[in-house]
């Protein structure tokens, strides 16, 4: 089983009865839930339990805010589950949300912390 998650929706290409726990860094929102799953958040961790009925993409949630899962793991065989990221670019990731296509600033001019590799290469203030 595989679990999705990006652009707001969590899903899996899975199909049957589902028992699972994603592990989670951030604070979400969840508006919308399936209609075939049960679903509880506590402590950033997320429990999922149901039959999901056929689909070739079944979404498990949908949610607002910053989502980072750490780890997923299936309850019944306690196997971890691949997480995978769809829609999340590089560019997409950056703190503050500036898109490299559409900055237009030359090297230095705007107040941002600069990274070369893991060390800090130079910050403008």
């Amino acid at each position: 089983m595989t679990i999705k998650y990006g652009r707001g929706q969590v899903s899996t290409d899975y199909k049957g009865l589902v028992n699972l726990i994603i592990k989670f860094d951030g604070n979400i929102l969840i508006p919308k839930i399936n209609k075939d799953i049960k679903l509880r958040l506590s402590n950033n961790l997320i429990h999922i339990n149901g039959d999901l009925s056929e689909g070739e993409d079944n979404v498990l949630f949908e949610y607002f805010g910053q989502f980072e899962p750490k780890s997923s793991k299936d309850i019944n065989t306690s196997k971890n589950l691949n997480l995978v990221a769809s829609g999340l670019g590089f560019w997409n990731k950056g703190s503050d949300n500036v898109l490299w296509q559409n900055d237009t600033s030359t090297w230095g001019e705007k107040e941002h912390t600069y990274i070369h590799g893991r060390k800090l290469k130079r910050k403008l203030k």
